[in-house]
């Protein structure tokens, strides 16, 4: 009977140490859960939440399974190979868990939430791959009964926590990547900005035109594409529901640039009624084929002055009363933003289809700052903004496929 128990102690052994492999392993799905990787937001991140799961609970069933079975007599051969197997498959998943934070940008410096989440699976992890170095010595050096029940035990344990740490991993996660997706719409307004002060400083201080197609509030994409702006991802809010498919569509094709997520009309207006008259001239001057005259300069002026009722501005970096601070801003200190909104996120009249929980949406000021508007706090976040925007469907783009909405 002994002896039988000696060559069922491997087949224990083993499944525990293959058991511990899950645990550990489930902390790569965190990894590539889309936040310590920086994975992109288009990249699933539910379904490796619940693989996050999945794996911890089968190391939990294996420890069971193998504390249930203490007493059946299996092949010792079988048992040196998993357990062999379990030792190597935990050393390299316990060291990537180490190495594969430090190649990823900010690392976990900039995930302060994902902390002592990690640090109970690491734990786990590395007593799982203490448990498995210890199965592996005792393949050919049978123990007595209560070690195996003491190492069953270990890996109920540590699978039970490992689960209870990724359940806490998940609501961190929930939450932050609500917070970096809408961190994402600030940076990109951001990165444009940077692209048309960039535009501006090569083209005599002006601010490109908007584009030629008719209600197609954004800037002529031929001009900054690609030239200044390399990536044209950033013109689309991660927020998006239908993020992947405008970045497909966008993919050199300058011309397929819309103004779903951000507006750009290519004048100053700081107010609704402003907005008012400039719709009113806008209709009045863009013609038939679809605004190819907007793109003139002089034509461009005509529209400023009917707008403001005098000589406008030309988009000129001496004209704005910020000018030092908007240099400042630009390069990330604290100066305080401009009044005059150049590039905002589309705003809606149905506050369902803002990309944010509060409806709302981040304005990009001319000194560079963006903030977060509410809707029908100021302008350009009004509801008459929005109103004036859905009453003009931006016309048909030939060759880019689009939904038009």
């Amino acid at each position: 009977m002994e002896e039988q128990d000696r060559s069922a102690e491997p087949r224990k052994l083993s499944q525990l140490a293959v058991g511990s492999i899950l645990m550990p392993l489930a902390c790569i799905f965190l990894l590539l859960s889309g936040e310590v990787l920086s994975i992109p937001d288009f990249v699933p991140v539910w379904p490796c939440l619940v693989i996050l799961l999945l794996l911890p609970l089968a190391g939990l069933v294996m420890s069971v399974l193998a504390w249930s079975k203490i007493n059946k007599s299996e092949g010792a051969l079988r048992g040196k190979g998993l357990a062999a197997v379990g030792f190597v498959a935990n050393l390299i998943i316990y060291l990537g868990l180490w190495i594969l934070p430090t190649l990823a940008s900010g690392g976990y410096t900039d995930h302060e939430w994902a902390i002592p989440p990690l640090a109970l699976i690491a734990a786990g992890a590395a007593i799982g791959l203490a448990c498995s170095v210890h199965s592996l010595l005792n393949v050919l050096h049978a123990k007595e009964k209560t070690l195996r029940k003491r190492y069953a035990l270990v890996g109920v344990t540590l699978s039970a926590l490992t689960i209870l740490a990724c359940l806490g991993v998940m609501m961190a996660l929930a939450h932050v990547t609500q917070s970096h997706r809408t961190n994402s719409c600030l940076i990109q307004l951001k990165q444009l900005g940077l692209i048309l002060d960039l535009y501006a400083t090569e083209n005599e201080g002006e601010l490109p035109p908007v584009d030629d197609t008719k209600n197609n509030f954004t800037f002529e994409g031929s001009l900054i594409y690609p030239e200044y702006l390399t990536d044209a991802s950033i013109l689309v809010c991660t927020r998006s529901t239908d993020y992947q498919t405008r970045i497909s569509r966008l993919q050199g094709k300058p011309d397929c640039i819309t103004d779903d997520s951000y507006i750009y009309v290519g004048c100053f207006i700081t107010s609704d009624a402003e907005a008012e008259e400039f719709f009113r001239a806008y209709d009045r001057l863009a013609p038939q084929d679809n605004g190819k005259d907007i793109l003139d300069p002089e034509d461009s002026s005509v529209l400023f002055r009917k707008l403001r009722g005098r000589l406008a501005p030309r988009w000129r970096e001496q004209d704005a009363k910020a000018a030092e601070e908007r240099i400042k801003t630009l390069l990330g200190s604290d100066a305080p933003p401009s009044e005059i909104p150049i590039m905002w996120e589309r705003p809606y009249t149905d506050v369902k289809r803002f990309n944010h929980e509060r409806p709302g949406g981040y304005v990009l000021y001319l000194d560079g700052s963006v903030d977060f508007v509410e809707y029908g706090e100021k302008f350009p976040m009004t509801e008459t903004m929005a109103r004036l925007l859905d009453e003009r469907p931006r016309a048909p783009i030939p060759d880019c496929e689009e939904d038009n909405e």
